[in-house]
């Protein structure tokens, strides 16, 4: 079952200048049955992911380019990030490269 949650950040004036701004979401990613949920995830610049292990074993979330990396995930852990323009976007599990995803970064 694939977790979204959206969080505001609380109220802060808006200008002119960032009248259409968008408050930066909160993503979970859950890691169940050797499978990263949901596969692929709409994000940008600003929000932030959280990955949480479900399973028994260890996993992590590691950029295919190796550019970002969760480290070792131990059961009902957790490990959050914020998106950065640029990201890598495409990531797998260290112990377990079958297991693949996918974060869309789109640009603001």
């Amino acid at each position: 079952m694939a977790l979204a949650v959206t969080a505001l950040a609380g109220p802060r004036l808006l200008s002119s200048n960032d009248a259409d701004a968008k408050e930066a979401a909160t993503h979970v990613v859950e890691i169940k049955d050797f499978i990263f949920s949901p596969k692929q995830l709409s994000v940008t610049p600003g929000d932030r992911i959280t990955w949480i292990n479900r399973d028994i074993v260890p996993h992590t979330a590691t950029a295919s380019d190796k550019s970002w990396d969760s480290g070792t995930l131990k059961t009902d852990e957790e490990w959050q990030t914020t998106v950065e323009a640029g990201m890598y976007g495409d990531y797998f599990c260290r112990f377990h490269p079958n297991m693949k995803a996918k974060l869309e970064i789109r640009q603001t």
